[in-house]
């Protein structure tokens, strides 16, 4: 039986982790005032930090809507409709 772990890019894990236990991670979207990043791809948690210290707020998060979190899970089990997904999101 196969089995895929996937999680959201609030786990933190570091590339060479990810890729040594074939996670699979979306990213979140950071949302900074009226600017939208996807973390880990154009945004680092230094861009954050420096909002944060500049405008004395916390940024936003958004997770995928329904349609990427299909189109996510279909491009993680491929054609291997036997396997299992164990996926360990953050959300509220």
């Amino acid at each position: 039986m196969k089995v895929y772990i996937t999680s959201d890019s609030s786990c933190d894990l570091g590339k060479e982790l990810l890729e040594k236990n074939n996670i699979k991670t979306y990213p979140f979207t950071v949302i900074m005032g009226d600017e939208l990043y996807q973390d880990g791809v154009d945004i680092t948690p230094e861009m954050i930090f420096d909002y944060v210290k500049e405008n004395k707020k916390l940024p936003k998060t958004s997770a995928m809507n329904e349609e990427q979190y299909v189109e996510f899970f279909k491009n993680v089990l491929g054609n291997d409709a036997s396997a299992y997904i164990v996926h360990i999101g953050l959300s509220s």
